[in-house]
């Protein structure tokens, strides 16, 4: 319920709404219910901007931050669940925290390449991370990258890194060092 109308009373309350105060509770909560009910957000926000509309909800006894909290939990969340649940956002979902598991884990340097481009191939809702850069990076040689990342998931590089950090006096475990 308004939290204006319950720490200013109803009368006080109703004198700051509509000029006259009110004669019962309910009839105040009756108001609230009657705004709530024909709220339409466009009539607050078009034309006025968004200082005014927040200047508006205090007005109203609605605390800005609260509104946006509920507009979010109760409008934007659920249409946006709605829409990714068809495109398997619960699976994805599954497969990021199986990633971020895999990150936390501690391993050689092969076992953590192969965590990163993991969770970078399972993240992207809408298709591969590749096909997200080859649409967002104009210029970027894509097929480079590609190149790049699948050379770091073969362990392509692995045995010269290694060589070259025993060079400078790194000890690599026997395990790691193929």
């Amino acid at each position: 319920m308004n939290e204006k109308l319950y720490s200013s009373g109803f009368e006080t309350f109703g004198e700051d709404q509509r000029g006259e105060a009110f004669v019962s509770e309910e009839e105040a909560e009756a108001y609230v219910e009657e705004i709530a009910n024909n709220f339409d957000l466009s009539d607050y926000i078009y034309g006025i901007g968004t200082e005014n509309f927040m200047n508006s909800l205090s007005y109203a006894g609605i605390y800005p931050e609260s509104f946006i909290a509920e507009l979010a939990q109760n409008l934007v969340f659920p249409l946006w669940l709605n829409y990714w649940q068809a495109m398997g956002i619960e699976g994805t979902r599954e497969s990021v925290e199986e990633a971020y598991n895999m990150l936390k884990k501690e391993g050689d340097i092969s076992n953590e390449i192969m965590a990163i481009n993991h969770a970078l191939n399972v993240t992207h809702q809408s298709g591969d991370m590749i096909d997200y850069l080859e649409q967002h990076l104009m210029g970027v040689d894509v097929n480079s990258i590609k190149s790049l990342l699948d050379d770091l998931s073969s362990n392509t590089y692995i045995p010269e890194w290694n060589k070259e950090l025993k060079e400078i006096g790194v000890k690599i475990p026997v395990s790691v060092s193929k």
